[in-house]
């Protein structure tokens, strides 16, 4: 009780008072109904009479006044004597700033109500501010390392033996975790036909519609991005798109002034093949924090689209032998290397192996070359049915074949043979009373411009060391770059 009586001297006394309301102080005598506020509070505009009659609140934000409330009745409820508490106030002009509050009750009254009570105000708009731009670090670190987590995943998908369409389907999938978006579309564009364009994927989320775009606005999108390989944001273009004829039904989507479309280069080493449209129907259209992953993500896409699409038709121009529909040795050496170039433009990791049937000159020797023959067309197909559809095979001699795997390391390309060796010990196909083996050996050129006679060089070094280990086996050899 004596503190306390100081206490309520030293604030009566008119020196000490606006010494220690200047500096954040305040005092409150409820039972007595008088109370001088901070000067922390004072000079945003607040006054005695406002904090004696409750009229404050109105000052505190909405959002953290429950949570100022429920620290206020737990002190004036007598089930704490000390309340801490960090809130927005408004000064006379509206603007809002944090203040922290530190109160501790003095006495209380017969009945268990407050008192006296005093504390301490103080702003900490720096520390807020400090703690936001901290806050806003972290989500946007933690944004970036699910984009690039998405990134790895699409990248991933694109080793896969998929067709374009299912490998499409599952990066749209994975895109949507990073980009909020209704409807997508790729399409294509040739290099030398500006006019050839080409739909090759679409899709919806969410039992949405599905937006087809007519094409001569497509004609006017890949316009827009084309030049400067950047992604754009259109607003509203609803307006603008129509159905490909009179007939076709409009889609929801082209009616609403809530549209919103991202327009998104796909690009290989700055050439331009294409675009990915992404539609959205929302109230929060398209922003620039949707233009980084846009980028980051649809490079993946580009790599995949341009490689199911023009490598699959160079390789159908090329001459393929016979007997097992791979490109013949001839064709190999003159073309392929070009690819090879290439390859290693667009990937870090690319491999290749060497495969060798075990045994098979006793087998032609003892059955004739018919029967040779049906060998070598049954392990083809088991290459074929085994590998993906960009991989290159190569009839390289009677026997023995080439591998090319682009975008993908040797683990990959080993466990991928080794498959097959498994395949070919357990089939029947080829029509033998013992087990029909192979021996393999896979190289890789990882982040490296390793001619690829030098990394077959390797494969085939790696094929014999499988040979002299008892056949029916892959070895690996790294080439260091």
């Amino acid at each position: 009780m004596e503190k306390e009586n100081q206490l309520s001297a030293v604030f009566r006394s008119e020196a000490s008072r606006r010494k220690l309301l200047q500096a954040g102080y305040f005092f409150g005598d409820l039972e007595n109904h008088w109370g001088h506020t901070s000067g922390t509070l004072t000079r945003l505009g607040l006054t005695d009479t406002e904090m004696r009659n409750g009229g404050y609140q109105r000052r505190i934000h909405p959002e953290d006044l429950p949570n100022y409330m429920h620290n206020w009745d737990r002190l004036n409820n007598g089930l704490t004597d000390e309340m801490y508490c960090e809130y927005r106030v408004a000064d006379n002009d509206g603007t809002w700033h944090w203040i922290e509050t530190h109160a501790v009750v003095l006495s209380r009254t017969p009945g268990g109500a407050i008192g006296k009570v005093a504390g301490f105000d103080r702003r900490i708009d720096v520390r807020k501010q400090s703690e936001e731009i901290l806050q806003h670090e972290h989500r946007e670190s933690q944004r970036k390392l699910a984009i690039n987590e998405v990134v790895r995943r699409v990248g991933a998908d694109i080793t896969l033996d998929r067709e374009l369409h299912h490998m499409l389907d599952h990066a749209v999938i994975q895109i949507a975790e990073v980009i909020h978006f209704q409807s997508c579309e790729v399409y294509t564009q040739q290099e030398a036909q500006h006019d050839k364009i080409t739909r090759v994927f679409g899709t919806s989320l969410n039992g949405s519609a599905e937006v087809t775009t007519a094409q001569n606005e497509v004609r006017r999108f890949l316009g827009m991005v084309s030049e400067n390989l950047y992604p754009i944001i259109v607003d509203s273009p609803g307006s603008t798109v129509a159905p490909e004829s009179p007939n076709a039904p409009e889609s929801p989507y082209l009616d609403s002034s809530l549209l919103s479309l991202l327009i998104v280069p796909l690009r290989v080493r700055n050439k331009f093949i294409g675009c990915l449209l992404l539609w959205r129907r929302s109230e929060e259209p398209f922003c620039g924090d949707d233009l980084y992953p846009a980028l980051a993500l649809t490079d993946s896409l580009a790599a995949a689209v341009y490689n199911r699409s023009y490598y699959q038709e160079q390789i159908k121009r090329l001459e393929h032998d016979e007997l097992t529909g791979f490109l013949t040795r001839l064709v190999f050496e003159r073309t392929v290397p070009r690819l090879w170039v290439e390859y290693q433009s667009l990937y870090s990791h690319n491999s290749v192996a060497m495969i060798d049937i075990d045994n098979f000159k006793p087998i032609n020797d003892s059955f004739g070359h018919a029967k040779g023959d049906h060998i070598i067309r049954e392990l083809a197909r088991l290459l074929r049915d085994g590998l993906r559809r960009e991989d290159l095979l190569i009839r390289y001699g009677g026997e023995e074949f080439v591998a090319i795997f682009p975008n993908t390391d040797i683990e990959t390309a080993e466990k991928t043979i080794d498959r097959i060796r498994t395949l070919c010990n357990e089939s029947s196909a080829f029509e033998l009373q013992h087990v029909l083996s192979f021996s393999a050996g896979v190289a890789e050129c990882y982040n490296s411009t390793v001619a690829l006679s030098a990394l077959i060089e390797t494969a085939d070094a790696a094929l014999y060391s499988a040979k002299r280990a008892g056949r029916n086996r892959v070895h690996r050899a790294n080439l260091s770059s």
